[in-house]
């Protein structure tokens, strides 16, 4: 199997898991009426999953859990504009795939400026993502989103007052999730007999290194493995391991860390982590 490395910088990897403190502004909203929503066409999943089952038994491709829906959607083509006291313009869009069970995004020209904060969360408001600020903003002025459990989202931004009427991301892609958190929990139980939990006793030696290992969210819809490697410079520089057919990184990838079983038998659920 070929193998290559992707080099990021320490914002990217360690930042982001300092997220999803602040309330979103939305949340002072308590009558939701007139958000306008971005309706999503239904997907053929029974077409998709032949498919799937084909690439799974080929073992030459990442899992793969949900359809990329390609879009062009900013704060300038869709949604609304709300004056709020203490926070200035907030621009609002809510975006609805039918039968989902996950949603993630991805944007480009993705340039925050100064002071703006982006939010992503459920339509019950029970998971928020951000708030993603200029400290989000990378070379290739991509950005992903990790997975959203809900087929309703409603994603945010917040203006500041120096940026008036700029357009700081435009949304080129959607994530469609179709497999459900019991079939990413069957994927990590189902590994062949020489795959071992490493949070099984006999494997204690290993708690060092298993902290490498990450879980990426890749193309936006694939789910690869990976793992943090040194160098001979020992500088910390945060190169990450995967197998090749995982793709080409960028700024969309997401990372998950900590993604394993909390003990020695297998999980039914969705492993917690961090992202």
């Amino acid at each position: 199997m070929l193998y290559r490395t992707f080099s990021f910088t320490v914002i990217v990897l360690l930042f982001c898991l300092k997220t999803f403190a602040d309330t979103p502004p939305g949340f002072k909203i308590g009558d939701p009426r007139g958000l306008p929503v971005l309706q999503m066409p239904s997907i053929n999943k029974d077409s998709i999953l032949l498919q799937d089952s084909i690439r799974d038994l080929s073992g030459s491709y990442p899992f793969r859990f949900g359809y990329n829906h390609s879009l062009s959607v900013s704060p300038a083509t869709h949604g609304r504009w709300i004056n709020m006291p203490g926070y200035g313009r907030v621009w609002q869009l809510g975006i609805h795939c039918p039968g989902a069970s996950s949603i993630n995004l991805a944007f480009r020209s993705f340039e925050l400026p100064v002071g703006a904060k982006l939010y992503l969360y459920s339509a019950d408001k029970q998971i928020v993502f951000g708030p993603y600020t200029h400290e989000q903003n990378y070379a290739d002025k991509e950005f992903g989103t990790d997975l959203i459990g809900s087929e309703s989202v409603v994603l945010e931004y917040v203006e500041p007052a120096t940026a008036f009427g700029q357009v700081p991301f435009e949304l080129f892609r959607l994530t469609h999730g179709y497999r459900g958190y019991t079939d990413f929990s069957k994927a990590l139980g189902d590994a062949g007999n020489c795959h071992n939990n490493v949070n099984c006793p006999q494997y204690s030696q290993y708690n060092p290194q298993k902290r490498s290992v990450v879980c990426l969210v890749s193309n936006g819809n694939e789910f690869c493995t990976g793992a943090l490697v040194n160098n001979t410079a020992n500088d910390g520089r945060p190169y990450v391991l995967t197998a090749n057919h995982c793709g080409t990184a960028g700024g969309t990838w997401v990372f998950r860390f900590n993604w394993e079983a909390p003990a020695c038998t297998n999980p039914s659920t969705n492993p917690s982590s961090q992202s």
